[in-house]
């Protein structure tokens, strides 16, 4: 049996971040950069609430209703969901986060390459992003990246900060690929 949503925007005031909500770390971390793509493009993607009494408990976009209310917004558009208890909530909350799959460095690095092109700017390119234009530039460093690489980088052997660091340091291919390797090998001290 499936639960009827409601779909409406709600005043930010009336919203609780409900003990459910499995986020607890780094919730701050990209908060501003996340405020400006909302005031560049818009917010698109609706938070999930659930009413308990006259308040509503946010049970998935905390970042989302976070950078909203940094920005003063009076209200946020929402699935009202029914919610039969805690128990419900929190396995709400974790599925949408377990199962978020972010978005790989080869396709943002692909995308700023375009947008680069098309919008002619590193700077327009960062703005319509909502991310600085440092962001912009590291990933159009990674275009550079050899092959082989950016298949470490995809198999998360080595990150695409050391993939370019790599790169940029060693021309040799050969060289980098070893170095690269000699990298993932070596445990990282904690």
């Amino acid at each position: 049996m499936s639960k009827k949503f409601e779909y409406k925007d709600i005043p930010i005031s009336s919203i609780e971040i409900s003990s459910a909500n499995v986020r607890k770390v780094d919730v701050e971390e990209g908060l501003d950069e996340l405020a400006k793509s909302i005031v560049e493009i818009g917010l698109q993607q609706p938070i999930v609430v659930y009413q308990k009494g006259d308040k509503y408990q946010l049970v998935i976009g905390q970042r989302r209703f976070l950078a909203c209310k940094k920005l003063g917004m009076q209200k946020i558009p929402a699935f009202i969901r029914p919610v039969d208890n805690e128990t419900e909530a929190m396995v709400i909350s974790f599925s949408e986060n377990i199962h978020r799959s972010e978005l790989g460095y080869r396709d943002k690095m692909r995308v700023a390459v375009e947008l680069v092109n098309k919008l002619k700017s590193i700077e327009k390119v960062a703005k319509v992003l909502g991310v600085s234009p440092q962001t912009v530039r590291n990933y159009l460093g990674y275009e550079g990246v050899p092959e082989e690489l950016k298949k470490m980088v995809d198999e998360k052997k080595i990150s695409a900060r050391t993939a370019v660091a790599i790169t940029q340091s060693t021309p040799d291919v050969h060289k980098a690929i070893l170095i690269a390797k000699k990298v993932h090998e070596t445990p990282s001290i904690v």
